[in-house]
């Protein structure tokens, strides 16, 4: 099966080596990019973006290095660089620092969940407790 996928994948969109022409690693994929208060909000937009352009399996982990002897091997190799670099476009320069020598993407997607995932809980639990706050009418708590 990965041989078929390796004869079409130029050509068939559903393919997840398949990178449209225009395609490059200059592309923003989602704004406003991670910072340190908007883990979940940009994983969910960088998901979505993923989805639409069949690469979520890179990050995901669910689509592993081929051996060196496959002939997909080349190729996962140039769409994972592809995923790496609109990771590290689509997120701030002082966090890139942080993942700039991971090679692969699901290892870069791993690390910033670990890194930034926990962080929004907190914020999020104090967003409800202001809103808890606000709907009791107890204003000084601003």
């Amino acid at each position: 099966m990965e041989t078929q996928l390796f004869a079409n994948f130029a050509t068939n969109p559903t393919n997840s080596y398949y990178l449209h022409p225009n395609k490059n690693p200059s592309i923003i994929f989602v704004t406003p990019l991670l910072d340190h208060k908007n883990y979940q909000t940009w994983c969910r937009s960088m998901k979505v973006a993923l989805i639409s352009k069949n690469k979520l399996k890179f990050v995901d982990g669910t689509l592993h290095l081929p051996t060196v002897s496959d002939p997909l091997h080349e190729l996962w190799i140039f769409c994972n660089n592809m995923l790496l670099s609109w990771i590290q476009r689509s997120i701030l320069g002082t966090i890139v620092k942080s993942i700039m020598w991971c090679d692969r993407a699901a290892v870069v997607w791993k690390c910033l969940e670990q890194r930034f995932a926990h962080d929004d809980i907190f914020r999020i639990a104090d967003l409800l407790e202001e809103i808890t706050f606000y709907q009791q009418g107890l204003t000084n708590y601003f």
